[in-house]
């Protein structure tokens, strides 16, 4: 274990500064929450249908649903309709970001 002057002393080596993310990461990190986010969205949306006693539930169902869901989620999140990939880049990196992405943003600046 280090002794407290070693550590404190000039000539320790000081801790590597964590390096800054770029775009693609951002945009990687982004998308990936963006698809949590609609999963997490579409569940609740499920959980307000009431249950129907016309169709039995089989065994599964719950797994096959969340599999579908998964899938659909990331699907949205990929394709960015509802732009929150791009809202969230543009709160993380203002400087770096397009916020409206390739649309218009409807504030009547292009």
């Amino acid at each position: 274990m280090l002794s407290w002057k070693l550590y404190n002393s000039p000539t320790a080596q000081q801790p590597a500064q964590p390096a800054q993310p770029t775009r693609l990461e951002l945009e990687q990190v982004c998308t990936e929450f963006a698809s949590i986010f609609f999963q997490a969205l579409l569940k609740s949306m499920y959980s307000t249908i009431p249950k129907s006693t016309f169709c039995p539930e089989f065994q599964g169902k719950n797994l096959v649903n969340s599999i579908v869901d998964q899938g659909v989620a990331q699907y949205m999140a990929l394709q960015d309709g509802a732009g929150l990939k791009e809202m969230l880049l543009s709160q993380i990196n203002p400087a770096q970001s397009n916020a409206c992405g390739n649309r218009p943003c409807g504030n009547g600046k292009e």
